[in-house]
């Protein structure tokens, strides 16, 4: 199984819209319950993939972290690999990051997903930051078939 459970109670880039909100921490901690679940069934072979967020602090760390930028895409987004019965996932094409400066002045740096689609209360944007990059699918895909494959002779 490989699972992308949904990150939006679960990612640190989150965590300001937890102060003081009851119904938020409810949804985080269902949304922690569901990964945990995921992490315990009865199967061989688990990959579950987030980004940075409470799962580390609340299950716990990943066993990898990983970045497009190390599978030939120009942005940044550090995301964990928790793992079961699987290889660490190799970088394929490490490229450099490119970022983007906010006209604000603040001299923070942004990745160019998130630049592009800067609030994640629009459904469009949400969406568009979750989506995970075709090189870390197509590394998934192959490492992880090939090492079944070989385990499995």
């Amino acid at each position: 199984m490989i699972a992308f459970p949904p990150c939006t109670f679960l990612t640190v880039t989150a965590n300001r819209s937890f102060l003081n909100n009851p119904e938020r921490w409810e949804k985080r901690l269902e949304a922690v319950k569901f990964v945990y679940n995921l992490m315990n069934i009865n199967i061989d072979f688990i990959a579950i993939e987030n980004p940075k967020g409470v799962l580390s602090t609340h299950i716990r760390t990943p066993d990898q972290y990983i970045q497009p930028y190390e599978f030939g895409h120009h942005d940044s987004k550090t995301t964990g690999l928790w793992l079961k019965n699987l290889l660490l996932l190799e970088p394929t094409k490490i490229v450099e990051p490119k970022w983007v400066y906010p006209k604000s002045g603040s001299g923070k740096r942004m990745s160019i997903t998130h630049a592009n689609n800067p609030s994640t209360n629009n459904p469009k944007n949400a969406l568009m930051r979750s989506k995970t990059y075709n090189g870390i699918a197509d590394a998934m895909a192959e490492q992880w078939t090939e090492y079944y494959l070989n385990k499995n002779k």
